[in-house]
């Protein structure tokens, strides 16, 4: 009951509708239950602390809700969902919407999928795969209305690797401190190269003083040249 309590304490932050029923609490909670249980044998996450876990990692992830991009975003992707987030909070939430979880580690996708059929997420699918190798593949290139990105890689790299997946006219939401947000407005040129540019930046507080965020809500212009993204050993050594 305690968890649940800090659940309902912590949600109200975010000021959404219907966003403390049931309905939606008890599958926070069971995400979270389950999520401690297959950590002690998996290590998902580094966080310790069950306050610092819903607030870092579920009330964090739903400050998507608050942007106003929601109502273009009907394909959202998760690239390196890892322990489901942003993801899986999100699609609890947005169940008209779909969620593709993707991930290279196949125990983290294990995880997911049973996340998945636990809380009968019928809005979310999960591929084990690379997301630069998605990106060749026709099927997935430029088919996407949105990505989420949270602790997956720096913005430069995370941006060469899911821009290509991500339709004409869709975006890309990048989960960044105050300081990553400095470094990101910096770089101007790769706007240019990938083809998007920074439509907005919503900056948020998170509950108990635990830090300042920013969401960088990217939106993409045009067509990505076909020779992006660059194999992975390239991306890395020589960020764009």
């Amino acid at each position: 009951m305690e968890i649940k309590n800090l659940f309902l304490k912590y949600l109200q932050y975010l000021d959404c509708k219907n966003i403390l029923d049931e309905i939606y609490v008890s599958k926070f909670y069971n995400f979270f239950i389950e999520l401690k249980r297959w950590n002690q044998k998996f290590n998902l996450i580094g966080l310790k602390f069950d306050k610092d876990i819903i607030i870092k990692l579920f009330i964090d992830s739903l400050y998507f809700i608050k942007t106003n991009i929601i109502s273009q975003c009907e394909t959202i992707l998760d690239i390196g969902s890892g322990a489901g987030f942003p993801g899986i909070p999100n699609a609890i939430y947005l169940t008209n919407k779909k969620f593709f979880l993707v991930d290279s580690i196949k125990k983290k996708c294990q995880f997911l999928i049973n996340i998945k059929n636990i809380l009968k997420l019928d809005n979310i699918e999960i591929i084990n795969a690379r997301a630069e190798s998605l990106s060749k593949k026709i099927e997935y290139r430029e088919k996407f209305d949105c990505s989420l990105v949270k602790a997956f890689n720096p913005f430069n790299i995370s941006m060469e690797i899911i821009i290509p997946l991500i339709r004409i006219g869709g975006y890309c939401v990048y989960y960044a401190s105050p300081n990553q947000e400095k470094i990101i407005l910096k770089n101007k040129s790769i706007q240019q190269i990938l083809g998007f540019k920074i439509l907005d930046i919503y900056r948020y507080e998170l509950p108990e003083n635990t830090g300042k965020r920013s969401l960088i809500i990217v939106k993409k212009m045009w067509k990505t040249n076909d020779v992006y993204p660059r194999a992975y050993k390239n991306i890395i050594q020589k960020p764009l």
